[in-house]
């Protein structure tokens, strides 16, 4: 468990989607941005778009999302956003 980071992506509705994962490509109105284990604390926009995530089997999950906010704090990365929906 110790290469991966943990994904939370809330809605108004409550929690969309949750699990620990390696990696994360986060849409943001400036391009996507690489999320792994170890990043600095960081607050950013989501775009709408797909987020994609990788699991330790190399497995990857599409999320849509629409806009919203992102943060990024001791390997933790939480999504504020109004809808998720599984793809």
């Amino acid at each position: 468990m110790e290469d991966r980071i943990r994904l939370r992506l809330l809605t108004p509705d409550g929690l969309g989607w949750e699990g620990r994962v390696c990696s994360v490509s986060l849409p943001t109105p400036e391009g996507s941005v690489g999320i792994l284990r170890g990043h600095a604390p960081m607050l950013c926009a989501v775009a709408p778009g797909v987020l994609r995530c990788r699991n330790a089997a190399g497995e990857t999950r599409r999320i849509r999302v629409s806009e919203g906010v992102a943060g990024v704090e001791k390997d933790e990365l939480t999504l504020l956003l109004q809808s998720v929906e599984l793809l």
